[in-house]
């Protein structure tokens, strides 16, 4: 039996996704694998905020912060889930005039 290979990202529904993105093979996956992963609709995962922190420490380590993180990361996170007070995660990513959008 062949299976689709989109199969494969449905395991993320039935394991702990913090452990995913606290595995340091985490840091090295590519631009492409990572907007795969985030545009999944269901991983078993607490908050959004964990989704953030994993993709700063990740464009952290692809010493490419800003672009990594605006141009991969933003497009597929889920902000509007975030509370206010979690928005100082990623202000230092935002222009002031984003940062102030994503607040009202």
């Amino acid at each position: 039996m062949r299976r689709n290979p989109r199969d494969l990202w449905k395991i993320f529904e039935h394991i702990n996704t913090r452990e995913c993105l606290n595995h340091p093979t985490f840091l090295g996956i590519s631009k492409s694998i990572l907007v795969q992963f985030l545009s999944l609709d269901t991983l078993n995962i607490e908050s959004e905020l964990d989704l953030v922190t994993a993709c700063i420490r990740l464009a952290e380590a692809k010493g490419k912060e800003n672009s990594y993180f605006m141009d991969v990361a933003i497009p597929h996170l889920r902000l509007l889930t975030l509370r206010v007070g979690n928005l100082d995660e990623i202000r230092n990513y935002l222009s002031p005039e984003e940062a102030m959008a994503r607040i009202k």
